[in-house]
């Protein structure tokens, strides 16, 4: 893995815990930062021909529970 490609990665990680913190406050204006600046990542890498491992998606799992709950 070279620099380049660790760079990005980690910027990925960090992408995804904050939009993980995002949910779990409900702060949908900061999710869809992060989730933009997810996808620039993803663009970025593949631009590079790099293959980066984002989640598909991050699921709020407190909303599904709450849902679940209310059924």
């Amino acid at each position: 893995m070279d620099a380049l490609e660790t760079e990005i990665q980690d910027q990925v990680d960090l992408a995804r815990a904050a939009l993980r913190r995002a949910l779990a406050e409900h702060d949908d204006y900061l999710a869809d930062i992060h989730r933009s600046e997810l996808d620039a990542l993803v663009r970025t890498a593949d631009e590079h021909g790099l293959r980066v491992q984002p989640e598909a998606e991050v699921i709020d799992l407190t909303a599904a529970e709450m849902e679940r709950s209310a059924s």
